[in-house]
């Protein structure tokens, strides 16, 4: 990705998040969801957050599973995953293309279906 791309993410995030707010609907689909958690305390609520809050610390009171995706355990001091965090694809586009061409069925079954080519 071209590093100025990067750069409007949150730019462009922000100004999204301002639209789909203003008409009631959510940031949220099927996937996706972890690079927008910083946006959740204002879309869910204060109420609504704590309890989903609540739920994270009785099931992963250490945040082990997707830390800082959606919400963080509640009295946890984590922050939640911000949209300008560094993505994998960063540290994807750091390796050899050499090397990414001796591993490329493993790089491509990344749990995007790319690797299931019947």
């Amino acid at each position: 990705c071209d590093p100025h791309q990067e750069a409007l993410m949150h730019e462009v995030s922000d100004e999204v998040v301002k639209l789909v707010a203003k008409y009631g609907g959510l940031m949220w689909g099927e996937h996706g969801k972890g690079f927008r958690s910083e946006y959740g305390p204002e879309f869910f609520g204060k109420e609504l957050f704590t309890e989903l809050r609540r739920v994270k610390a009785a099931f992963d009171p250490h945040n082990k599973m997707n830390p800082g995706k959606i919400c963080t355990p509640l009295d946890s001091d984590a922050e939640l995953v911000k949209v300008t965090d560094t993505k994998r694809g960063y540290y994807d586009r750091q390796i050899d293309v050499q090397v990414r061409d001796s591993f490329k069925q493993a790089m491509e079954c990344n749990g995007n279906g790319l690797c299931f080519n019947y």
